[in-house]
């Protein structure tokens, strides 16, 4: 008789894992899988507060499309049909009109750059200027 097996999917920033593994072993199955993606070694459940936090901050179209930005998936330019289609890998599913219109909410407000022409344009991360690191770096540290 074979033993009984349990499968856990987790995802954690951009790793998708799944482990199958008797139940006396799952604990330390998680836990080696959560120590190799670097991710604290603990199993407590997410206080109620940070749940609500976090589902509010992306539970819409403009939330999901900025934690996708702070999550530097941005770093490369991306075209509207990128944008819906990584949205809807992550489960959530927006007519591309309302994700465009986020698009351009974000490159007037300054978070995003876009670039190309109409219908062709693509959407990137807003470099950091040179002047604003140099002030930063010519700035005097108290110590």
């Amino acid at each position: 008789m074979s033993q009984e097996r349990i499968k856990v999917k987790i995802t954690i920033g951009k790793a998708n894992v799944e482990i199958e593994a008797p139940p006396d072993l799952l604990e330390r199955s998680i836990k080696e899988v959560m120590a190799a993606l670097g991710v604290s070694n603990t199993l407590e459940p997410e206080p109620e507060s940070q749940r609500r936090t976090r589902s509010a901050e992306t539970s819409t179209c403009r939330g999901l499309v900025e934690s996708i930005l702070k999550e530097g998936w941005f770093s490369t330019p991306r075209q509207l049909s990128e944008v819906v289609a990584e949205l809807a890998r992550r489960g959530h599913h927006y007519d591309p009109t309302a994700v465009a219109h986020v698009l351009l909410d974000m490159v007037r407000e300054g978070g995003l750059v876009r670039t190309g022409r109409p219908r062709r344009y693509l959407y990137s991360e807003r470099p950091v200027s040179a002047a604003k690191v140099e002030t930063e770096e010519s700035e005097p540290r108290s110590e």
